[in-house]
């Protein structure tokens, strides 16, 4: 079953009001962009919670470690070669918000992996259009779902990152264990029978 193709996003709303980041208006503003910009790329849910309100857990990066994805060590996002959780600590508590982005998929039955794919690709092309069509203001960290997959073969740990500028880890690889991020900021994790949920977030 294939998901719905999402609507071009307009960019200009994002961009005035990244001009406005300086000020608690603005940033208000500029958080509603993002929401905004979002669920016309193909969110399904989007939702605002507070920096300080995130853990990482030494747990998550253990089932990095485990490697099931085959991409430990393997891909220059993922763990270990983005750093460690203090490293990541430092990093996250610059920002004050952050913005959780959802694409739920409908699921024909649990081995839909079609569709499953599918909406992990529309979450991410969504992460790379804020980068690429300017819609991300500097200095904005982006966290996406799964594996970065830019490349076809990452050149991990050989070649350096081919586009440093456009690769992002994921929540999970900086140790954010999603349902958690899902509780904190109140959207569901689990949205019933026949669904999955690829989760992303933006801190501003």
């Amino acid at each position: 079953m294939n998901s719905s193709q999402p609507e071009e996003p307009d960019t200009r709303r994002f961009a005035a009001a990244a001009e406005l980041k300086q000020s608690p208006a603005g940033l208000e503003a500029l958080i509603a962009a993002i929401r905004t910009y979002a669920e016309a790329g193909g969110a399904t849910a989007t939702a605002v919670f507070d920096v300080a309100d995130i853990e990482l857990r030494e747990e998550v990066r253990a089932m990095c470690a485990a490697d099931r994805c085959h991409s430990y060590g393997k891909n220059w996002m993922c763990p270990p070669h983005i750093g460690d959780l203090a490293t990541w600590r430092g990093r996250i508590d610059q920002y004050s918000h952050g913005i959780l982005i959802q694409r739920t998929c409908q699921l024909e039955d649990s081995f839909d992996y079609e569709a499953m794919a599918e909406g992990q690709r529309i979450l991410k092309g969504l992460f790379n259009n804020f980068v690429d069509e300017g819609a991300c203001p500097p200095g904005m960290l982006l966290l996406t779902c799964g594996t970065c997959t830019l490349c076809s073969s990452c050149g991990c740990p050989d070649i350096p990152c081919r586009f440093p500028d456009r690769a992002y880890p994921s929540l999970e690889a900086i140790g954010i264990l999603v349902t958690d991020l899902c509780r904190t900021a109140g959207l569901p994790y689990y949205y019933g029978e026949n669904t999955l949920t690829w989760s992303g977030g933006i801190l501003v």
